[in-house]
């Protein structure tokens, strides 16, 4: 991987399908990156190494999803219309 970073499987909670169909991913997005590199931010569970809650997604199709509200809301507010 770039920049020397090594890959590595986690156990990652997330917000429910809507929450992504809001905010313009869909089902066949996901389907689609099967098999495929995705890039997660999560913040790190506290009693597991490799477990955390979903922060950011990056899908092979270069969607991007910012999942935490104040997230959401920065990005949202600096995007020009």
């Amino acid at each position: 991987m770039a920049n020397g970073h090594k890959a590595e499987t986690w156990s990652i909670e997330s917000p429910p399908p809507s929450f992504f169909r809001i905010h313009g991913a869909s089902k066949s997005d996901f389907e689609n990156a099967l098999g495929n590199t995705v890039t997660a931010e999560a913040s790190q569970a506290k009693d597991n190494f490799h477990s955390g809650l979903l922060r950011t997604i990056k899908l092979p199709n270069a969607k991007l999803s910012w999942l935490v509200p104040e997230t959401v809301e920065a990005r949202a507010a600096t995007v020009p219309s």
